[in-house]
């Protein structure tokens, strides 16, 4: 079964290298802050060398193609850029606070 999985993440991988489209935005230092100022963001911090991580791909992108246009799904790799893997978010706590809290989700 895992070499099956093996074999299916990598032609998800593969595909989407060849086509050249992915819905999934790559973010870093230079765009992190930009891009992610404005909209709803869903947002992975992965690994390259990571199993769960590879594992993922193919519905992390599954997830990109259904949200376009409602939500922009991202992803940085926290092996490369480990300041902003390590950096705390202020939208954690108050999407925490929120989901926690009903009364403060604005309708």
């Amino acid at each position: 079964m895992k070499g099956v999985l093996a074999v299916v993440v990598a032609l998800v991988v593969l595909a989407v290298v060849v086509s050249g489209k992915s819905s999934v935005i790559e973010l870093d230092e230079s765009n992190f802050e930009s891009r992610t100022f404005k909209g709803t963001w869903l947002v992975e911090f992965y690994a390259p060398w990571c199993g769960h991580c590879k594992k993922l791909i193919p519905t992390y992108e599954e997830v990109a193609t259904n949200l376009e246009g409602d939500v922009n799904v991202a992803k940085v790799d926290g092996s490369k850029h480990k300041g902003l893997a390590i950096r705390p978010r202020r939208i954690g706590t108050e999407l925490s606070h929120d989901v926690l809290n009903p009364a403060r989700v604005p309708l």
